[in-house]
């Protein structure tokens, strides 16, 4: 089984563009994305691979940061609440 690296890739005229590094892990190829909509395929054995969830999970906090925590819905303020008489 050839080892896995990962690959900075985007497309151009219908064609797959990859970089030329071998990167051992998504954060550097994700860091090696030089076009607007490029991505990151792993490679084994010369062919292109899926990333795994985990992997995929490592691209977007490579590319976007990491999720901010979901903030709990806040109350109304009962002393603004109208109430008609």
């Amino acid at each position: 089984m050839g080892k896995r690296y990962f690959v900075a890739v985007y497309t151009d005229s219908g064609c797959l563009i990859a970089c030329d590094h071998k990167h051992p892990n998504v954060s550097t190829a994700t860091a090696c994305i030089a076009q607007a909509g490029g991505y990151v395929v792993a490679v084994r054995r010369g062919k292109f691979l899926a990333l795994t969830e985990s992997e995929q999970a490592q691209f977007q906090v490579a590319m976007y940061g990491p999720a901010e925590p979901e903030k709990p819905a806040k109350a109304p303020d009962a002393g603004l609440l109208l109430h008609e008489t």
